[in-house]
């Protein structure tokens, strides 16, 4: 992607929010948005919670992921048990939305 930094602020020049989960206190998050800070080698787990989420929220186009994917019913059920609660305890991002949103 050409340009990330101004695409960025772009989105939070329309209101948008920028989040940098990271271990560390990047350059990229001193210039924007907000840095989230993860245990080191935990992103797998945060990712699984991340899609937990999607599919309990009912973010899957269920027909597209038929057409296009083999194995989403694997994926699905190795995301369940990563509730934002589990997450916490093995990232150490709070399980509360920084964005105050349920």
């Amino acid at each position: 992607m050409p340009h990330p930094m101004v695409r960025l602020k772009e989105i939070e020049g329309r209101g948008g929010q920028v989040y940098w989960v990271n271990p560390r206190y990047t350059e990229s998050a001193k210039r924007l948005g907000e840095h989230v800070p993860i245990r080191p080698d935990t992103d797998v787990f945060f990712l699984l919670g991340f899609l937990h989420e999607v599919i309990r929220r009912g973010g899957v186009d269920l027909e597209r992921v038929q057409r296009y994917m083999n194995g989403y019913e694997a994926l699905a059920e190795v995301a369940t048990p990563w509730t934002p609660e589990c997450v916490a305890e093995v990232t150490q991002i709070p399980a509360a939305n920084p964005c105050g949103k349920a």
